[in-house]
């Protein structure tokens, strides 16, 4: 039932992605996968399609002296988002984690359901914080950040998670998501298979109690935030627009 809900939903776009590739000079994707995806999609050689992903402007100061805090930044949303999952992790988490906390950051429709299943679960030292203009100070502070969506394009909160040196646990839920945190030789972030609670909660457990390793893999992200910096995409554009030029 899942594979027909995607294939039919993949089919609602296909036309006018077509359209739109045929229409244009250049098709700009965020990252090698999409590029590889609409190629296949659009049974086309690819030729117009750039990639080009979105930028990330850096703090001009890091806080290494994390707090033992978990945070989600995101709207509340339960087709999509499904912080339903994040709180049951959580339930798995709380016990172990007992000198931490969770901060659900952002609104949406969920949020009272959200609450009331919070309560419902017995949930400890979670706090809702709503809509926070500025974010700055929670990605000072936090330690690590969560994402239990069904799927995402280019999830910014990850970037900029990576940019103030807090560390991502995503559901590998797309490939923009893997794009972020995917890495060869050094841990970036930890990628979960989808819908596996189990092996999150497991993996944020011994994440959160390894001090060492949170340092390490603290200044690998912080390195990998320099692939999104405002002048390298912005030079990447700047060298399309001039190839278009001319």
């Amino acid at each position: 039932i899942k594979g027909y809900w995607f294939n039919s939903y993949n089919r609602r776009f296909i036309a006018p992605y077509r359209e739109t590739y045929n229409n244009v000079d250049v098709f700009v994707t965020l990252c090698t996968d999409y590029r590889n995806k609409l190629k296949k999609i659009l049974h086309c050689s690819g030729k117009k399609i750039e990639i080009i992903s979105n930028s990330e402007e850096r703090p001009s100061q890091v806080n290494l002296n994390k707090k033992k805090q978990i945070i989600y930044s995101g709207r509340l949303s339960f087709f999509d988002k499904r912080v339903d999952r994040l709180l049951a992790i959580w339930e798995k988490c709380q016990d172990s984690l007992k000198d931490w906390e969770l901060i659900i950051i952002g609104e949406g429709e969920e949020r009272t359901n959200l609450e009331n299943l919070a309560k419902k679960m017995n949930l400890q030292r979670l706090v809702f914080a709503g809509y926070i203009s500025n974010m700055e100070p929670y990605y000072q502070n936090a330690s690590i950040i969560c994402l239990t969506s069904n799927f995402e394009g280019w999830p910014l909160c990850l970037t900029e998670a990576l940019s103030y040196g807090v560390i991502p646990i995503s559901f590998n839920c797309s490939e923009g998501v893997k794009t972020i945190l995917a890495s060869e030789d050094k841990p970036i972030g930890i990628l979960i298979p989808p819908n596996n609670l189990n092996l999150f909660a497991k993996e944020l457990i011994n994440l959160a109690n390894n001090k060492n390793k949170m340092e390490e893999m603290r200044q690998n992200i912080i390195h990998r935030s320099n692939l999104y910096t405002s002048d390298i995409i912005g030079d990447k554009w700047f060298t399309l627009f001039n190839r278009l030029q001319k």
